[in-house]
């Protein structure tokens, strides 16, 4: 695994979290992990290209739905903090968190996209070479 490490000493991708998905789908099937972590990036990206320009505007009904999926699918490829970030944000929206910068939370949550993006990459390969 990547020892590219975030805030707090957490590593972008949760090993247990990552370990559990290969798990649930089967430690003889790394294909269709590569294709669940494939999908989990064009997917994300996505989200963020309807996040960044919703925050630009100061419109949160256009963020909740996107962070909310950004939320659930990161936490499901082991990119806890990623996940975190973006509950936290979606929590702010929805008027229950505290007051909150959104635009240096979504910046916080673009960054940790790539932190999860370079160790997925490095995850994704040593599933091909297996």
């Amino acid at each position: 695994m990547s020892e590219e490490r975030g805030e707090k000493g957490r590593p972008a991708i949760d090993p247990a979290g990552f370990a559990a998905l290969v798990e649930m789908i089967g430690p003889d099937m790394p294909e269709v992990v590569v294709d669940i972590v494939d999908t989990y990036q064009e997917e994300a990206l996505a989200l963020l290209g309807e996040i960044v320009p919703a925050a630009a505007n100061n419109d949160a009904e256009r963020m909740v739905r996107p962070v909310h999926s950004l939320k659930s699918s990161s936490g499901s490829v082991g990119a806890q903090t990623l996940s975190q970030l973006c509950a936290d944000l979606e929590s702010h929206l929805r008027g229950f968190g505290p007051p909150m910068d959104i635009a240096a939370q979504v910046a916080a949550i673009r960054e940790e996209f790539e932190r999860v993006t370079a160790e997925l990459a490095v995850l994704r390969e040593g599933l091909i070479e297996e």
